[in-house]
């Protein structure tokens, strides 16, 4: 006994052929989808400045550590240099002069971190991701560490 299909039956094919014809072209599109980047990656040298940190980061942080953005989790790059100064502090003496002197327990660390880059209009891309701007501060990590780290130069 075949039973003759309704205005409701048709809707529900309808629909149900709706879904498959948007999913197939949903999966079309993402594997024929070409990247929004423009432009190649090139080996350049992120300078990141530390300012008025303990011991503890001198320790921490070691050559050819990886460094990832703390608040997404993304490779950013290897440690290539690290350069650590007694940091200056001012001071107040008892007569009033505010002089500077080199501070025994802080420290000034610039690390200098060695990233695939692609340049953009008016910024760079390390590793495709991450937007990377001159003078600004981000949070990164390593494997002993977590900081906050200037961006201070970008260079070859």
């Amino acid at each position: 006994m075949i039973k003759k299909l309704n205005w409701i039956d048709y809707i529900i094919i309808s629909v149900i052929l709706f879904i498959i014809f948007i999913l197939g072209t949903k999966i079309y599109n993402i594997n024929n989808s070409k990247s929004f980047i423009k432009g190649d990656f090139t080996k350049k040298d992120v300078v990141l400045k530390m300012e008025n940190v303990r011991k503890y980061y001198i320790d921490a942080l070691n050559i050819g550590d990886n460094v990832y953005l703390d608040e997404t989790d993304n490779y950013f790059g290897k440690i290539k240099d690290i350069e650590a100064n007694n940091a200056e502090i001012t001071l107040v003496k008892n007569n009033g002069d505010i002089v500077s002197v080199k501070s025994p327990i802080k420290y000034d660390i610039i690390l200098t971190i060695e990233c695939n880059m692609v340049e953009q209009d008016n910024s760079y891309l390390a590793e495709g991701l991450t937007e990377v701007n001159i003078n600004s501060f981000n949070t990164y990590k390593t494997i002993g560490a977590v900081f906050d780290g200037l961006t201070y130069r970008i260079g070859e």
